[in-house]
């Protein structure tokens, strides 16, 4: 398990991310309809996630609307 934390850009149906205090690692968020696909560059330690987290993959839009965030402990 492991997360991140920071700011996103966003220009149009693409938000790029990088983690704060990383090197070599950007994670890019493109909306689609229905989804979001997520690309990872860099590995789980140039991200700062634990062994074997990776953020990349597709997922499927459940709800519409702001999303409410959470301080992660």
């Amino acid at each position: 398990m492991g997360y991140a934390m920071g700011e996103a850009t966003i220009e149009a149906n693409v938000a790029t991310f990088v983690p704060p205090d990383t090197q070599g690692c950007k994670i890019t968020m493109t909306f689609l309809p229905g989804k979001i696909v997520v690309k990872q560059d860099g590995s789980d330690a140039d991200c700062g996630f634990g062994h074997n987290v990776y953020a990349t993959g597709t997922f499927r839009k459940i709800r519409s609307g702001k999303p409410k965030f959470e301080t992660p402990p």
